[in-house]
């Protein structure tokens, strides 16, 4: 079976080459999450759109973060909005 090749090019310092400050977006969109009943009666959904914009100078050291949100984010990272929303619909 013949073997891939891979090839590195070197980089000395990709973000010196970009404007300063330079900002990256990083945008979720969808419906990532949704916790429901047997009987499709939605307990918790994470819907919408969350951009996260971060700002970095030419050495790359953080400058700024902007979350932008649109829709209902319950969760946010914090697991116990589903375990909250599941032992209620459990009883």
């Amino acid at each position: 079976m013949p073997r891939s090749k891979t090839r590195t090019l070197p980089l000395s310092n990709p973000i010196s080459s970009l404007p300063i400050p330079t900002t990256f977006t990083d945008t979720l969109t969808g419906m990532p999450v949704r916790i429901y009943t047997s009987h499709s009666n939605t307990l918790v959904k994470d819907v919408g759109f969350l951009s996260i914009v971060d700002t970095v100078d030419s050495q790359g050291n953080f400058l700024s973060q902007q979350v932008i949100e649109h829709g209902p984010h319950p969760f946010g990272g914090d697991s116990t909005v589903f375990c909250d929303a599941i032992a209620s619909a459990i009883g």
